[in-house]
């Protein structure tokens, strides 16, 4: 994708390869990739130009994640010193094109549907599209090619936020098989109808590869793959008292146990589960999860072994059954973190986060986090 800016021109980088310069605080800052007053965003693509002008000054345009992995293009402009009223003024120009409506969109389920269960599909349409297309539900044969299973008038749901949506009820289609929903020339991704729908590949992936690869203080090795290797085996550290952390994390006046800040607070080295997008332990989520999984046990009775989990040595294999539920492993994974701070500091813990948003930010593989070494304090408590 291009740009112009003024009389400048150039293409978007798959890349960051922004020049780095320091600045006058010798903070590293991406060069503009262009300067001026006006920005023609993708000028070739009518469906995503966009102009930004400034009418007062000047625009820049960064590549972000010169600075952050996860950031992005950058569109800013500097505020004069002293400016308090009127100090930026853009004029931000979509191109609209006349007549435009989004496709329309089939949402059937990604698992499929239990011949007996009720079976609705939902199409989503543009809310200015006021055509109707043939709607049917097509048995996709053995031998290849389809069968129509069933034609029916979409059903008029309504409207919700930008969108209107039609629904096909097929509850009545009770063959097994292979199936997809057809609204005019628009097909909807493959499912199935199965009485077995919910025996396989349904929620034992979440035991199989989500639960493992987020399991903190091991090494999670699955054939040829390491989703990740030894990590946090030096928690955790007491956080300093009055601190405002990063994440939501505060500490308080107190440490409510008997550990002082910056004291290692033993026995929070094992067990527990990564929080979702970063490596965090939150305790309602190791709780929440330890819950959820025994429920299942006590209500279903899941003997499903598909992972090898080893406390002792902290390695996973993922795709090696050691001969015990699964569900149970991650249960006793998910208490070693709790029961651990209970037993050191006789309470639960709040969290456990990484000390610096360097650590935080990390995207890679945890164990590069620490060096997986306790802290231990030489420093002599004599003046």
């Amino acid at each position: 994708k291009s740009y112009y800016m003024d009389k400048a021109f150039g293409i978007f980088p798959q890349q960051a390869n922004s020049q780095i310069y320091k600045d006058a605080e010798g903070k590293d800052q991406a060069k503009p990739m262009a300067t001026g007053r006006k920005l023609t965003v993708v000028p070739e693509a009518e469906n995503q130009r966009m102009q930004i002008e400034n009418l007062t000054g000047n625009l820049e345009l960064l590549d972000g994640r010169a600075n952050h992995n996860n950031g992005w293009f950058v569109v800013r402009s500097l505020i004069k010193k002293g400016a308090v009223k009127g100090a930026i003024e853009w004029l931000v120009t979509p191109n609209a094109v006349d007549g435009w409506k989004a496709e329309p969109v089939i949402q059937v389920s990604q698992v499929g549907y239990h011949p007996k269960q009720q079976k609705i599909a939902v199409i989503e349409l543009d809310a200015k599209d006021a055509k109707r297309a043939p709607l049917s539900l097509l048995r996709v044969s053995e031998n290849g090619g389809f069968e129509t299973a069933l034609k029916a008038a979409p059903k008029e749901w309504g409207n919700f936020l930008r969108y209107h949506y039609l629904q096909l009820d097929f509850t009545s289609v009770e063959k097994p098989g292979m199936y997809l929903v057809q609204y005019g020339n628009y097909r909807s991704q493959p499912f199935q109808i199965n009485k077995n729908v919910y025996k396989n590949d349904v929620w034992q992936p979440t035991l199989q590869y989500f639960l493992p690869a987020q399991m903190c203080h091991m090494r999670v090795n699955d054939k040829y793959r390491v989703w990740h290797g030894w990590c946090h085996l030096d928690d955790a550290r007491m956080a300093p008292t009055d601190s405002n952390h990063f994440d939501g994390y505060i500490q308080g006046k107190s440490t409510l146990t008997k550990y002082k800040s910056g004291e290692t607070v033993p026995m929070l080295n094992r067990g527990g589960w990564h929080d979702a997008g970063d490596f965090d332990l939150r305790v309602e989520s190791q709780a929440e999860t330890v819950h959820g999984l025994t429920l299942a046990y006590e209500q279903f009775d899941v003997k499903y072994d598909n992972t090898s989990i080893d406390q002792k040595n902290l390695v996973t294999e993922i795709g090696e059954p050691d001969g015990k539920p699964d569900v149970l492993q991650q249960i006793e994974h998910g208490l070693l973190s709790i029961v651990g701070g209970y037993q050191s500091m006789g309470r639960f813990y709040r969290g456990i986060i990484e000390p610096t948003l360097r650590q935080y930010t990390l995207l890679g593989d945890p164990a590069n986090l620490t060096d997986n070494k306790p802290f231990i304090n030489t420093v002599s408590n004599k003046n």
